[in-house]
């Protein structure tokens, strides 16, 4: 249930290096039987070995033979243009297109991808909105019970010719694309329902002004169909947001030091080996090294973790994590689609396109659906006939057949709901393998929960203030005081305990950031500190027994601790936390009385997870504590297997 998902984040490799995979962007769809023709069509290729393509995504994840015993096995990138080109022209006569895409594309790329996807004529909203008012006039004309006449089939004509050949038109060309290609589509029952619908119409009309009409059919179709494209779109649109929400943090420039200089420059510009540095406040652009320096850098985008984690030279950092009060001199280490958030990009994904195994068997049935459809509509016209019905009627039995088939509701439900549902909790910071793991997750007896910013708030509150000699809204005032111009949590948490308490801040005279013990700084003209126990003994000052003492329990209730010293006497202690969440008991009580067990594992020291485990109602046996990240992918295993035995 942790952002931190191990499998999910490796970079994906092919199983043999004889094999190319990556994901492709194929454009022309409208159904879920149009995926599976592209997938027919590209199979189809000699070179390649797997094709999954995702409707809804629009995306292909294709892999192929990357090197033959041919005359192009000596130049790889001549032999990977020939299968690009194979590809094109296996789709180009069925209507739809494929280009290259990389999984981690720039931000500037994804959001032009969408705005251009949600101004697409075949997803527009105002052709849908037009059709439809089209249709409410020929309906109201009929229950206003107006005659059959020259002048109403003329007018509905006229009205419904623009909708059929303009805003029609893309189902008509699917249609047209589809029998080329010997196959069928959504597009196919559309274009025929309606083509039949209008051309019925106009072949009455003409021959007889007084024979009823069926123009409203075609305009109504069309414009609910185009109302259900805008509505698709939209929702494409939404889930792409949480890819753009995780492209976002990585920041677009980086300051690359060049000699005794430094060189403000875009981020993509930056090599493997490069230096860079990363003021207070700014967010790393890349993975890398620490050369130089020392801060704190918040990680929670990867690890929920809401303290910010302390680094030294020869520490790691990720890009998109955010730099605290320190100067970091970095070496890159990994760039683009190899940086740590391009691979959770990557996941995000790889796990919208895959198909969970209802899904599977959804496409499959809407894959035989529109054949079986048409075969429904032919058997229907014909069997009017036999029974003596004039072929106008039979006919119109036919487009009902045709018409009410149209929506394939059938191939369009599963998948959305699974693409919805992986970008909506993308978004929330829970990362799903795949589909297939969703479904499973019915299955699971144990949950697994990670500590901080699922079970717990994520942020640090500020549960306890003591002051030593002077009261303890004084000792407060002066810790907030200090922290006032800090981005710091702990600081907003200092700061929001004072405005509750309605205290007067008083800014600090002289201000400086010891990263990994806390802050010195001149207040009111006299010398201050707050920190922990090192920074304080460093500077001199003699914390008081009743202080440790403090420090012990409350570290005990697994609170983080800080001390403030004025005037180089320790004047107060202070304790945070990061409170259980409000509907994390509840939760866990109702998973429990589903029959699920519940676990938790964290990063943190075991009295803190104790702690909150206790609070939660959750077992000691049940806590797994003070395990690395590397680490926790060999627990979930461990549990597995205990599991299956």
């Amino acid at each position: 249930m942790s952002p931190r998902a191990p499998d999910a984040l490796k970079h994906p490799e092919s199983s043999a290096e004889s094999h190319r995979t990556l994901l492709a962007q194929i454009t022309g769809m409208h159904c879920a039987s149009c995926a599976s023709r592209v997938e027919t069509a590209l199979r189809s290729i000699p070179e390649i070995t797997f094709v999954q393509v995702d409707f809804l995504s629009s995306k292909a994840s294709i892999q192929w033979q990357a090197l033959q015993t041919s005359s192009t096995a000596s130049d790889p990138a001549t032999h990977e243009l020939e299968i690009w080109n194979s590809m094109k022209a296996a789709l180009s006569p069925l209507g739809y297109s494929i280009e290259p895409r990389a999984p981690a594309q720039s931000l500037a790329s994804a959001s032009e991808s969408s705005s251009k996807a949600s101004s697409a004529p075949d997803s527009s909203l105002k052709p849908a909105l037009l059709s439809l008012a089209i249709g409410t006039v020929f309906m109201g004309l009929m229950l206003l019970g107006l005659p059959h006449s020259r002048a109403n089939f003329w007018f509905q004509a006229a009205l419904a010719t623009p909708v059929q050949w303009i805003w029609g038109w893309p189902f008509v060309r699917g249609a047209w694309n589809g029998l080329r290609g010997r196959g069928a589509s959504m597009d196919t029952l559309v274009g025929l329902g309606t083509l039949s619908a209008y051309g019925l119409s106009l072949a009455n009309g003409l021959s007889d002004p007084h024979a009823p009409v069926y123009f409203e059919v075609t305009v109504f179709l069309i414009g609910f169909i185009r109302l259900g494209k805008w509505l698709e779109s939209r929702a494409k649109s939404q889930t792409g947001l949480a890819l753009r929400e995780l492209l976002a943090l990585q920041p677009p420039m980086a300051s690359k030091i060049v000699g005794d200089r430094e060189e403000r420059l875009d981020a993509s510009l930056l090599r493997v080996g490069d230096h860079v540095r990363v003021r207070p406040g700014e967010k790393i652009p890349c993975d890398a090294q620490v050369l130089a320096g020392h801060s704190s850098v918040d990680e929670a985008w990867l690890t929920g973790e809401s303290i910010p984690v302390e680094k030294n030279p020869g520490d790691p950092v990720h890009a998109g994590s955010q730099n605290g009060l320190g100067t970091l001199q970095l070496e890159v280490i990994a760039l683009a689609e190899k940086t740590l958030l391009a691979r959770m990009i990557e996941a995000v994904e790889k796990a919208q396109q895959t198909r969970a195994p209802i899904q599977r068997i959804a496409d499959q049935v809407s894959a035989r659906f529109i054949p079986g459809v048409l075969v429904a509509a032919g058997v229907t016209a014909g069997g009017w006939l036999l029974a003596g019905a004039p072929l106008t009627e039979a006919l119109v039995f036919a487009i009902s057949v045709l018409v009410i088939a149209c929506p394939c509701a059938l191939g369009l439900a599963t998948p959305a709901a699974l693409v919805v549902g992986l970008g909506q909790a993308s978004r929330f910071g829970i990362l799903i393998r795949s589909g297939a793991a969703l479904e499973a997750l019915v299955a699971s007896k144990t949950i697994v929960f990670d500590k901080t910013g699922t079970l717990t708030q994520g942020q640090p509150e500020l549960t306890d203030v003591e002051g030593l000699g002077i009261p303890s809204n004084e000792a407060l005032e002066l810790a907030a005081s200090l922290e006032q111009r800090s981005e710091h949590p702990i600081a907003q948490a200092l700061l929001k305990k004072a405005q509750e308490r309605g205290l007067t801040l008083t800014a600090p005279d002289r201000f400086e950031a010891i990263p990994g013990r806390g802050l010195r700084a001149s207040w009111k003209g006299k010398f201050a500190l707050l920190g922990n126990s090192v920074l304080l003994e460093s500077m001199g000052v003699e914390i008081p027994q009743v202080a440790k003492n403090l420090q012990e329990n409350w570290g005990n209730q697994g609170k983080t601790v800080f001390f403030i010293a004025y005037d180089f006497q320790c004047v107060g202690v202070l304790a945070l936390r990061d409170e259980p969440r409000d509907d994390a008991a509840e939760t866990l009580a109702w998973l429990k009385s589903e029959g699920i067990a519940v676990r938790m594992l964290s990063g943190d020291r075991q009295s803190t997870a104790q702690a909150i485990g206790k609070a939660l109602g959750i077992p000691e046996t049940h806590i797994d504590a003070e395990v690395l990240p590397t680490e926790k992918e060999a627990v979930i295993a461990k549990l597995q297997l205990q599991s299956e035995t």
